[in-house]
């Protein structure tokens, strides 16, 4: 079983991403800040490590570097998760060594598959001959040779494709926010429309009603004709305050 150091300081995200690594087989140590995690990086093996960018104490570039230094003699992989998606924040992951970068939100298995790849490529055949008594393995020269190379084309491939993925959610984010702007302005047009269209039936009902009352020779229809003009205007009064009310 892997065991993955996580390094997270929101409790809830800290958790909801312990559960799905655990559910996933992992051996999962969670540290709320970036000097507890390098406590107990320094502690304890780890096979690879998740951690946020923006925490109290060390921030993940700076626990990263750390560990890369720290371990110059075995491959632990980094891998930095964050809500920024700046080309600065990528080169600033890539500089300080990590392995891949992921932006907050992210998909499960994107997630997963990444920490897949990554053990694997730690794994791959030709890159340590371990000594299972002891725990002990020795890498291979050829490994780290091209590790940094690998490391940086991986970083390249995988960080391009978050930055898209990134911006493409901020397009489509902007683009439902654009559209349920223009479903207001539409309800507002139609709102508009309607009211014009029954103040325009009200004013020429009650020309007709005038017109009715001067003809009309009792003061029972005269009075009816009155009621009704009044009718008319209480329900245009209604009309042109929700009109005034829609505009302030």
């Amino acid at each position: 079983m892997s065991k993955i150091l996580l390094a997270e300081d929101n409790v809830t995200q800290a958790q909801a991403l312990r559960t799905l690594l655990e559910r996933s087989g992992y051996d999962v140590v969670l540290a709320t800040d970036g000097n507890t995690a390098l406590n107990n990086f320094k502690k304890q093996q780890f096979d690879i490590v998740l951690s946020d960018v923006l925490m109290p104490g060390l921030s993940g570039y700076e626990l990263c570097q750390i560990i890369k230094e720290e371990t110059k003699d075995r491959f632990v992989p980094v891998i930095l998760i964050t809500v920024l998606d700046e080309l600065k924040d990528l080169v600033d992951g890539l500089l300080c060594g990590a392995d891949n970068f992921i932006i907050k939100p992210y998909a499960p298995d994107q997630l997963l598959g990444s920490i897949d790849k990554l053990l694997q490529e730690k794994y791959q055949p030709g890159s340590a001959i371990c000594d299972p008594s002891t725990g002990m393995c020795l890498i291979a020269p050829e490994f780290l040779r091209n590790l940094d190379r690998r490391r940086v084309l991986n970083w390249l491939v995988t960080t391009f494709d978050e930055f898209i993925r990134a911006k493409e959610r901020q397009a489509d984010s902007r683009f439902m926010r654009y559209q349920q702007q223009i479903e207001s302005i539409e309800q507002i047009d139609n709102f508009f429309a309607s009211s014009i269209f029954n103040l325009k039936e009200l004013l020429l009902e009650n020309e007709s009603v005038f017109e009715t009352t001067k003809q009309a020779n009792s003061v029972e229809e005269k009075a009816k004709s009155i009621n009704e003009l009044e009718q008319n205007n209480s329900r245009m009064c209604v009309i042109i305050e929700q009109l005034l009310g829609s505009i302030s």
